[in-house]
Parts: structure tokens; C-alpha cells; sequence
């Protein structure tokens, strides 16, 4: 009984947060509320808009499948890529041909 409680209760966080990550954007030009308040905005790496099979692929395999599979230490080695990269690019970023840009420097 408490494995089919953890079950319901993983499949619902990884709904929520795929609709916060991967489908908000996609209404609301490649920002979540964070990018917005920050002026902050996730493009393709030629800077082009985001779709959603970039979107999906970028969240739910980049960030959730191998967060999972690998029990977070993604998150940690994906923060060391980040930091060492010039261009700060996350795990995620790399893989799904990503970046996030600076819109205040576009102003």
C-alpha cells in the first residue's frame, strides 16, 4: 500500500513539474515566471524560439529521466559543468542544444 502511495505521489510531481517546465514556457515565449522576473529566456543555440519537442525532450529526458537514474548526482556534475563552462550552460543545456539568454543585455 505505502509503494502505490510513492507511486501516485512521483507520478503527480513529475506531471506538475513537467507543466511548469516544459509547457509554460512554450506559452509564455521560452520563460518561466522565474525567467520573467529575471529577464531571462531559454532559445535553441542558434537563438531561435523553443518548440515543444526541444521543450519536452530538454525537461523530461535532460532533467528528469537521468535526474532520476541517477539518483541526483546529475544535479551536482550538471552545476561543475555549469560553472566550468564559459558559456554556463547546463547538463540539460548541452544535450538539448539549449541556452538561456540575457534579455536586459539585448536592451
Amino acid at each position: 500500500m505505502m509503494i502505490l502511495k510513492f507511486l501516485r505521489a512521483a507520478i503527480l510531481y513529475t506531471f506538475v513539474v513537467l507543466s511548469y517546465y516544459a509547457i509554460v514556457p512554450l506559452f509564455l515565449k521560452g520563460q518561466t515566471i522565474g525567467k520573467k522576473v529575471f529577464k531571462l529566456k531559454l532559445v535553441t543555440a542558434d537563438e531561435n524560439e523553443i518548440d515543444y519537442k526541444v521543450m519536452f525532450f530538454r525537461e523530461a529526458v535532460c532533467r528528469i529521466l537521468i535526474r532520476n537514474l541517477s539518483l541526483g548526482v546529475s544535479d551536482i556534475i550538471s552545476c561543475i559543468i555549469m560553472i566550468i563552462r564559459d558559456d554556463n550552460k547546463t547538463l540539460a543545456d548541452v544535450f538539448a542544444k539549449t541556452k538561456v539568454i540575457d534579455l536586459k543585455e539585448e536592451i
